[in-house]
């Protein structure tokens, strides 16, 4: 998919979005594994576009993930942003084990705390940032309310990868 806009009114099944390089994504149910991640044959998964996920997300979401935004109403299942090159996703509620696993660059917002952190990540404390404030603005404009705020807890990793992604926890 390169553009125009998508709505599914119930759920989709895995690759949901996957190696999508622009345009918009809106599910209102559930989406299978792999969810803008790698499709079959492909080197890099979404490549640039808005996928927004109303209810829960399987396993691997995000891997290999290039570029774009994605949204997760629900829970996330294991390796939610796997081996991430670049790019955002942002968790409204759970997540599964091993978020961020390899993740090389891009950004991981979690609304709540995660419950397994991997012991990669190195925590930077409670911080100020002026584009969760941006971010928070401009998703109420797509209909999206978060309240994202401006602090957030941030942890930089995968230190066993590249190491310049980074995991925000808002405060």
């Amino acid at each position: 998919m390169k553009g125009g806009k998508i709505e599914v009114k119930g759920g989709a099944g895995v690759l949901a979005g996957a190696s999508m390089s622009g345009g918009s994504i809106t599910i209102a149910g559930d989406a299978g594994e792999r969810a803008a991640g790698i499709a079959v044959g492909e080197t890099l998964g979404m490549r640039g576009g808005q996928l927004i996920i109303n209810g829960n997300a399987g396993p691997l979401l995000g891997e290999r993930m290039r570029r774009g935004f994605v949204i997760v109403g629900g829970n996330a299942g294991d390796y939610a942003g796997g081996r991430m090159v670049a790019g955002t996703i942002l968790f409204k509620r759970g997540v599964g084990r091993y978020a961020g696993f390899g993740l090389r660059r891009g950004s991981l917002i979690f609304i709540e705390a995660p419950k397994d952190l991997l012991p990669t990540f190195c925590d930077c404390g409670v911080m100020e940032f002026d584009y969760l404030r941006i971010l928070d603005r401009w998703l109420r404009t797509t209909g999206q309310h978060v309240g994202l705020g401006d602090r957030a807890r941030r942890l930089m990793g995968d230190m066993a990868a590249l190491g310049k992604g980074e995991m925000l926890i808002v405060a």
